[in-house]
């Protein structure tokens, strides 16, 4: 079972967990309570299946996503696009929904394997060569520590792949560019 989910209780009720595992449905804990937040803590997947059920749960609750993978850190902690995956396709359900804060633990990198941080990486280095020749020879100098996990190298590559992926996100949040120029 996989817990995604943890939400203070209000008027001094106790906290609220909640928990979807394999081949369970979102379902309410015992005991009620009101959720007027949904802090996501896990990788991306966590961060989408988090921030849509924040999306849809009572036409829309706040979410703080608070993500534990290199990968999830330098892209979709941002960016607002969040969704499920059904039987006849990825992301084809879903919301844009915001967090409301992002809260980055780059200390939790250390808990990755090599290919986890890799994974990350990658996404890194595409958006450097997006941003322009400037940002990928500072990867390119910065690899080795980057591949050996240095925490100080890790925090500057994830800030300059938000800042680009910030920038793309205000300028366009509910992804229309991209929308209208598929159809």
């Amino acid at each position: 079972r996989v817990s995604f989910g943890i939400a203070a209780g209000s008027d001094g009720d106790p906290p609220v967990v909640l928990v979807v595992g394999p081949g369970d449905g979102f379902g309410w804990p015992a005991g009620g309570g009101v959720l007027d937040e949904l802090p996501a803590f896990g990788g991306g997947v966590v961060g989408d299946v988090a921030g849509f059920a924040a999306a849809t749960f009572m036409r829309g609750v706040r979410f703080v996503n608070v993500p534990t993978t290199l990968l999830a850190m330098a892209d979709s902690c941002i960016g607002g696009k969040t969704a499920v995956d059904v039987a006849r396709g990825k992301n084809l359900i879903g919301a844009f929904h915001h967090p409301s804060d992002v809260v980055i633990d780059t200390d939790l990198l250390s808990t990755l394997a090599i290919d986890e941080r890799r994974s990350g990486l990658g996404e890194i280095v595409k958006v450097a060569i997006l941003d322009g020749e400037g940002a990928l020879q500072a990867l390119e100098r910065n690899a080795e520590s980057l591949l050996s996990g240095d925490p100080d190298a890790l925090r500057l590559a994830i800030f300059s792949a938000l800042r680009l992926k910030a920038a793309i996100v205000s300028a366009d949040p509910d992804d229309q560019a991209r929308r209208r120029s598929r159809f």
